[in-house]
């Protein structure tokens, strides 16, 4: 909601930069769609079981990018060739419009 509400606010901004919580779920990605502009997310916290998948859907769904303090992953508006992507040592698969964990074969058991 604070990303929706920062467009209408300051419609001539280009892209958003958003801090996130990597232990807190997305509340409200039901409202990505009404996301028209680049989202760059800066995720706070340890990633060692990878980061929340609702960020990595936010960053390709709008063209963004997501941040650690190792690593970074820039999107390109609905990147076609982004289906899997390994990020933050977990590897994610676009799944419909949203991105997946994919589990490791020691974690299915």
């Amino acid at each position: 909601e604070a990303i929706i509400q920062a467009q209408l606010q300051f419609p001539q901004a280009t892209e958003f930069i958003m801090i996130a919580d990597n232990q807190s779920p997305v509340r409200d990605i039901s409202l990505l769609k009404y996301l028209k502009k680049p989202v760059h997310i800066i995720v706070c916290g340890n990633p060692k079981d990878g980061i929340e998948k609702d960020y990595l859907t936010i960053a390709w769904h709008t063209g963004g990018s997501v941040c650690t303090l190792q690593e970074e992953l820039a999107f390109s508006p609905r990147q076609a060739d982004k289906t899997e992507i390994q990020f933050a040592g977990t590897l994610y698969r676009l799944i419909g419009e949203q991105y997946e964990r994919v589990l490791k074969e020691t974690e299915k058991k």
